[in-house]
């Protein structure tokens, strides 16, 4: 049994690599990327079309590490890389493991990984020629360890960018300047507005004041978890500063620990899966069966 739920997963990624390779094979063959020699290092390319590296030696190797088993255990080309099924699943598991985050562009259609290049995911927040890059080169070569890291790593800087775009929002709710420093009252009312605008979901591209002030008066009625997310928020904010009540804010500081906040969420949401697993399972009419008695 476990062997065909594993051919079929193999199977699954090969028809949506074979899909992509097609649409993408008309683009790179105009381009010249195409051919036996390996490929000029992507994070090289990326740089050369003046993207900002955030993909430090120290950041690539702990993307790496966190990659390692779902690429190792995921269908490759010849090349020994993935294709754009694969690589989409590894960067949403990515994600959702680091930050809790379910992006769109990465998740599953109608259930199964189809042949779309997890680069959708980007948007519109990456120039064309980026853009254009990063496709042709998982259309062409797929993508090493390596290089998924280096795709992740600017995925995960771009969405960072958020947090700042978001926190500025909330910065107009709460009528303070961008370089205006606050004690902890008022930061911990400024955080607390982030993060229920955050986890409340709605995109940072249509993200209004209004929209701040209604999440953060819904958000205990929304979010059951909340008192947790308030602890977590607060542990996070003495791991940085130390003594909360007596520390400065400024933005870049509330900025950090939002974005550390961000990366720890997932993980609390994962023990929250794993508690409910295990009050379900205690429940079961016959261990193994998966039913319980309603009555």
């Amino acid at each position: 049994m476990k062997f065909a739920r594993y051919a079929a997963l193999v199977l699954i990624f090969a028809q949506g690599g074979h899909a992509f390779r097609k649409r993408a094979g008309a683009r790179v063959q105009t381009t010249g990327l195409r051919g036996p020699q390996e490929p000029k290092a992507l994070l090289e390319e990326l740089e050369q079309l003046g993207a900002r590296s955030r993909a430090t030696e120290l950041r690539l190797q702990d993307l790496e590490d966190d990659l390692r088993v779902t690429f190792q255990a995921l269908p490759k080309n010849p090349r020994g890389a993935l294709e754009a099924p694969s690589a989409r699943y590894a960067l949403h598991r990515l994600f959702n493991k680091r930050h809790g985050w379910q992006i769109k562009g990465l998740e599953t259609a109608g259930g199964t990984w189809d042949a779309e290049s997890p680069v959708v995911a980007m948007g519109d927040r990456v120039p064309p020629q980026m853009r254009e890059l990063l496709e042709e080169r998982l259309g062409s070569y797929g993508l090493t360890l390596h290089e998924l890291a280096v795709l992740a790593a600017t995925m995960e800087g771009m969405f960072e960018q958020d947090v700042e775009q978001r926190l500025r929002i909330v910065y107009d709710e709460k009528n303070l300047a961008a370089e205006e420093k606050v004690y902890w009252d008022q930061a911990m009312s400024v955080m607390w507005s982030y993060v229920a605008a955050f986890i409340t979901g709605t995109p940072v591209e249509s993200l209004s004041p209004g929209d701040v002030r209604r999440a953060t008066h819904q958000f205990a009625m929304r979010f059951p978890r909340h008192v947790e997310a308030k602890s977590l928020l607060i542990d996070i904010t003495q791991e940085i500063v130390g003594e909360v009540t007596t520390a400065q804010y400024d933005f870049a500081l509330l900025r950090q620990i939002l974005s550390k906040f961000g990366q720890r969420l997932g993980a609390l949401e994962d023990t929250e899966c794993k508690v409910m697993k295990k009050k379900m399972t205690s429940l079961e009419d016959e261990h193994g069966s998966g039913t319980v008695r309603l009555g």
